[in-house]
């Protein structure tokens, strides 16, 4: 008698949908907000391939946000990416969107990443992990509420 042994692969863990939000505020314009917006699209490609849902949000004085899951969402984010706004930076709609992302089934396990110079105030949220993206200015204020951030430094010419 032959008996055949299928060796089961170890589960893994998916990669889930991701939140990513990015300051389009006064203090982003001109090179800041090119390079973020660059990176953006870059991250969103990476997301799409891996077929991982990816909800976006925009902020500064006001937040907007687009869920790239819905059908024709890629369609519009150009029009999406391309309404900056002046004026300064407001954290507290984005965050209020994000966590309610994260408390929908939907998103329940996404990541969050802010694209940001970080020239806000908001208090840690618990149980979810905050990266953040800093572009430009040095400022610390909010190391202590990221989990992780990263700093891309840009020399003006």
């Amino acid at each position: 008698m032959k008996v055949e042994q299928t060796k089961k692969k170890e589960p893994r863990l998916e990669k889930g949908p991701i939140i990513v939000s990015i300051d389009t505020s006064g203090s982003m314009f001109g090179r800041p907000i090119e390079l973020a917006t660059c990176l953006l699209r870059q991250l969103l490609q990476m997301a799409k391939k891996q077929k991982r849902k990816c909800f976006l949000i925009s902020f500064s004085v006001r937040a907007q946000s687009i869920d790239l899951s819905k059908p024709g969402a890629w369609k519009r984010l150009d029009a999406f990416l391309g309404d900056y706004y002046s004026g300064g930076t407001d954290g507290n709609e984005m965050l209020k969107a994000g966590i309610k992302m994260l408390n929908s089934e939907k998103y329940a396990m996404a990541d969050m990443l802010i694209i940001s110079d970080f020239i806000f105030e908001e208090e840690r949220q618990k149980g979810t992990r905050f990266y953040g993206l800093q572009i430009g200015n040095d400022s610390h204020e909010y190391d202590t509420i990221l989990d992780k951030v990263w700093q891309i430094k840009i020399r003006m010419i």
